[in-house]
């Protein structure tokens, strides 16, 4: 006799209240849910690995916010008993709370934190408000101890803390501000080299600061400044119309052994600008490629030597090259 198949959702547990009234105005007085033992990969095999456990309650508020609307308060906790990195089929996330409310016109987040890593030692926290009907947002995410090795193991250890921000103005744009930095930040060595046969030397994320604004369609960034995973991007003034897919700016990116500056204007029918790519080391850029989490092998067997320059300009909008 063939041994019994294990339930894999043996010790999953799962409890629903509510208490009704169905001839009330708002018939739902309150409903809560607890949970324990819950793994994802039990339920989807894609899913990582999990031992959830947790507890949600949504009610009623006193008051109504917009005429005839009730007023929503909605509460989670939640711990993961197995985190770790999403490489190793874990989930990176420890713990969640949150508390959220919906008073008719507006959502509004009192408090959310996040905590991640084994012992929960990198913290997210949030608090913020949204009006669906005038798409106004507002909010602050701050980001303290993360260290990216939590969420995948080949990056490296070195904890990252700043905040992201976004701010209504009063022409009706969203203001946006981001500011992360790992602990030595401050100071930002050289890109570090790339090994032999790809082994990357510290997947680091050292800074990314963004300043900007948006306003459907048009999204403005003023600033960008990205270091991180040895590659490192500079922008001022991009300019996107996500209706037309028009844009403008000045663009430079420096990976291991290669260079690239892009400038100028480009929209469907019309644009002017010019490209440089300066290819110093192909196996080195190569070499690091392979070395990303998560990306698609690009030329495996192949070894790269040589160099290579491309400038290139160009006037006329991209439909045209269709």
């Amino acid at each position: 006799k063939a041994p019994a198949t294990p339930d894999p959702l043996a010790g999953v547990q799962a409890q629903l209240q509510a208490t009704i009234a169905p001839w009330a105005t708002q018939p739902l007085l309150q409903a809560k849910a607890e949970l324990a033992q819950i793994d994802l990969a039990a339920l989807w095999p894609q899913a990582p690995a999990t031992q959830l456990s947790g507890r949600f309650s949504v009610k009623p508020q006193g008051e109504e916010g917009a005429p005839g609307t009730p007023a929503w308060q909605l509460q989670a906790q939640l711990k993961n008993a197995l985190p770790g990195p999403w490489d190793a089929q874990r989930l990176p996330l420890q713990a969640l709370q949150a508390e959220l409310r919906f008073d008719g016109v507006d959502w509004q987040l009192d408090q959310a934190e996040a905590r991640v890593g084994v012992a929960g030692e990198g913290r997210i926290t949030a608090q913020g408000r949204y009006s669906p009907a005038s798409q106004l947002l507002q909010g602050t995410v701050d980001v303290h101890q993360l260290r990216p090795s939590a969420l995948h193991s080949a990056l490296d250890r070195q904890a990252v803390q700043g905040r992201l921000q976004a701010q209504h103005s009063s022409d009706g744009a969203v203001q946006f501000v981001v500011d992360l930095r790992g602990e030595r930040g401050e100071r930002l060595p050289a890109i570090a080299p790339v090994a032999e046969g790809g082994a990357m030397v510290g997947l680091r994320i050292d800074q990314v600061s963004a300043q900007g604004r948006w306003q459907a369609p048009l999204l403005h960034v003023q600033q960008l400044q990205v270091q991180a995973l040895q590659a490192r991007l500079q922008a001022q003034q991009l300019k996107l119309d996500t209706a037309t897919l028009a844009g403008e700016g000045a663009l430079q990116l420096e990976l291991p052994g290669t260079r690239a500056q892009w400038q100028g204007r480009l929209g469907p029918r019309e644009g002017q600008g010019q490209l440089q790519v300066q290819l110093d080391e192909p196996q080195r850029t190569h070499d690091w490629w392979d070395g990303l989490p998560g990306q698609v092998a690009l030329l495996p067997q192949w070894r790269l030597r040589g160099q290579a320059q491309l400038d290139a300009r160009w006037t006329g909008g991209w439909q045209g090259l269709q």
